[in-house]
């Protein structure tokens, strides 16, 4: 028989068929498609609830290396916010220890990472950066951060003076001017003495002893290092959540 008239034959049939014989034949043709649909469904209106409930951040930060649950997390930063009067109705606010990194190492965990800092720093969204001092220092070193001894009052210096974290800029122009930068070795200094470093700044603060954090995170080091990314869009609530960090 003519492929056609099978195809008349056929559509007759479900024209003048039952439902259940309609229904059946939907189902025998059509069911990876509508399984499909039904899978969609629920995908996008997820997504698009994400979209239409996404709030712009008022603060955001990084702790690399570093593990604390999330709840803990959330008490702390509500706690920051209340005591700041952060507008988190409106926006969000979220400090990350979900990420981890390992300097010279390119393992999937580590390019993720990467390529998350440098999305946030592009577009002036991370508003810190606190890793251990060799992931610190691989960002340092590249004018990642601001120069705090311009932002910092002098009643916060005076107050974290002993927390003062330095990289020698003179280094870090060789280093950047060398023909591979990434096997240039640094001349060996201590990052808290200025006094032994040619072009001293200031890029960051140790801050495993603060109290708050050090009973709320397990940090990798022995040493961790907080900085303020140079065009982050909250460089004065970074500054507030740095008295928060060391309160008494």
């Amino acid at each position: 028989m003519p492929v056609m008239d099978e195809f008349r034959e056929e559509r007759e049939a479900i024209k003048n068929g039952s439902l259940s014989y309609k229904l059946k034949y939907i189902w025998d043709y059509y069911k990876w498609v509508i399984i499909g649909v039904l899978i969609a469904i629920p995908i996008i209106i997820s997504i698009v609830k994400d979209i239409v409930n996404a709030k712009d951040y008022i603060f955001y930060g990084l702790f690399l290396n570093s593990y604390s649950p999330t709840e803990t997390i959330e008490e702390y930063m509500a706690g920051f916010a209340e005591e700041y009067q952060l507008d988190t109705e409106n926006y969000q606010i979220e400090l990350d220890s979900s990420l981890s990194m390992v300097v010279d190492n390119y393992d999937e965990g580590s390019l993720a990472t990467i390529n998350r800092i440098i999305a946030s720093l592009s577009v002036g969204e991370l508003d810190f950066l606190a890793a251990d001092p060799a992931v610190f220092e691989h960002y340092a070193t590249q004018n990642t951060f601001c120069d705090l001894s311009e932002m910092l009052t002098a009643e916060q210096k005076e107050k974290l003076a002993p927390y003062f974290y330095y990289i020698d800029g003179a280094e870090a122009e060789k280093r950047m001017n060398s023909d591979d930068a990434i096997a240039y070795t640094p001349k060996e200094y201590d990052h808290q003495d200025p006094e032994s470093m040619e072009k001293p700044i200031l890029v960051g603060l140790c801050i495993q002893d603060s109290p708050s954090l050090s009973k709320m995170f397990v940090f990798k080091d022995t040493k961790t290092i907080f900085g303020i990314p140079a065009g982050c869009k909250h460089a004065e609530t970074s500054l507030q959540f740095i008295d928060y960090i060391f309160k008494e």
